[in-house]
């Protein structure tokens, strides 16, 4: 990325008793060329005078510019240049958003200040030196050819990954990468690509990710750890990061080669929750969620039939009736706790998401990834994503439902839905039950 330097340069103004020039104002924008979201650089005031000068106002605009997000706080330097002091005020900036966005006449006033009769004096006139308004351009980018994988890193990297010391692991057990980002400049803003909604990661990985820290001058280290959920995770996909270079306007996109993996024999381990328990549970789930409601009838039932089984015991039951209700007030309160407990479970919570939860983006996610373990588990997905055989009229609801569920991940607005996630997933799950298993060959 080029860095350059704009300069808004104004004539010196000079006092009436001075010889030459004593008070001066540049505003210095310092950063790419073609600004983008992300990119990093400096807004930079210099004020040049000789001799003794006061400042009576200021006004700085560029250092609160809008659409730019600060990034610490202001410098200050104070130099001598080409026979002036020098006193420069700068701000570190990252673009936020594109758009075109300016900010306010800059302005300072002096005045000159002078020693007479041992004492000093401010010796009018006052000097104003105005800068006009200052406009900066930040383009959106492209939304032709943007891939996937693009996560608003811009320039131009080279990649390495570091293959897993250990591919001999367990269901559960981590598998640690490490990739290296080379070539990063400055003011490159590099981010992380969204490795858990990547093909092939959905369902068979648990991802846990790091942020990339700098490693020597121009280099970054992104570490990712993915457990395998399954039997079925027995290769880690293609790792894709995209990136947007300005110089070429063109979206750049590395894939790691894929890394095999040696599952060992599981430990005696009870198998996945959210999987076993849970996906039996579909096929009877009503429309709508139901409460769990706690049977309040309970104790008066028992009662009542005791009473009705012979008129004999009345008297003796109503002596006993303390101790009966001493019994069963730990009861109901046993019962509240076991509620409770259910509300923890991972049963619980998978339950909220899939048929309760306000959030679509988290309802897609979750009925993505059923209707992809129910897929492959039958045999007619692959776990790189790809489909293996085509159903008819399943498939041709599925695909799209899958479209509309990586746009509403991916989408930075709240996606406008016109179907009720919840049913729509119910309705395509039921029906990949139904599906007969599939022989691989």
């Amino acid at each position: 990325m080029v860095r350059f330097i704009l300069l808004l340069f104004f004539p010196l103004v000079t006092f009436a008793n001075e010889a030459g020039p004593i008070l001066q104002m540049d505003a210095l924008l310092e950063g790419p060329n073609e600004w983008y979201p992300g990119q990093e650089g400096s807004f930079v005031y210099k004020i040049s005078y000789r001799g003794s000068v006061q400042l009576l106002e200021e006004r700085f605009p560029l250092l609160e510019m809008e659409g730019f997000e600060k990034l610490g706080d202001k410098q200050f330097k104070q130099y001598r240049e080409g026979g002036l002091s020098v006193q420069e005020i700068s701000q570190a900036v990252r673009a936020t958003k594109s758009g075109t966005f300016v900010s306010a006449p800059s302005e300072i006033v002096g005045i000159q200040k002078v020693i007479i009769n041992g004492k000093e004096r401010l010796l009018p006139p006052e000097k104003r030196i105005t800068i006009p308004s200052l406009s900066i351009t930040v383009l959106p980018f492209p939304a032709v050819g943007q891939p996937a994988s693009f996560n608003g890193s811009v320039g131009r990297f080279d990649f390495d990954l570091e293959p897993p010391s250990n591919r001999e692991v367990r269901v559960g057990d981590p598998v640690n990468l490490t990739i290296t980002v080379h070539n990063v400049k400055p003011l490159d803003p590099l981010f992380a690509p969204d490795v858990a909604n990547q093909p092939g990661i959905s369902g068979l990985f648990r991802v846990e990710e790091s942020s990339p820290m700098p490693e020597g001058e121009t280099s970054y280290l992104y570490s990712i750890k993915l457990t395998p959920l399954n039997s079925l995770a027995k290769t880690i996909p293609s790792i894709s990061w995209s990136s947007f270079d300005p110089k070429g306007e063109e979206y750049l996109t590395w894939q790691s080669e894929p890394v095999e993996i040696d599952l060992l024999e599981p430990t005696l381990l009870p198998p996945p929750i959210e999987r076993k328990l849970f996906s039996p549970l579909l096929s009877h789930q009503p429309k709508e969620p139901q409460e769990f409601k706690i049977p309040t009838d309970f104790g008066p039932s028992i009662l009542e039939r005791l009473f009705k089984a012979s008129s004999d015991f009345g008297p003796i039951l109503l002596l006993a009736l303390p101790l009966i209700t001493l019994i069963a007030i730990p009861l109901t309160k046993n019962i509240s706790l076991a509620i409770e407990e259910r509300k923890k479970s991972p049963l619980y919570r998978k339950k909220i998401e899939l048929f309760e939860t306000k959030d679509q983006k988290l309802a897609f996610r979750a009925w993505e990834q059923l209707l992809t373990d129910q897929l492959i588990d039958k045999g007619y997905l692959q776990p790189n994503g790809e489909w293996i055989e085509d159903k008819g009229s399943l498939f041709d609801q599925l695909k799209p439902f899958f479209r509309e569920a990586r746009v509403a991940r991916f989408s930075e607005k709240k996606p406008k839905i016109s179907k009720n996630v919840a049913k729509e997933g119910l309705k395509l799950y039921q029906m990949a039950q139904k599906l007969p298993p599939r022989t691989v060959r």
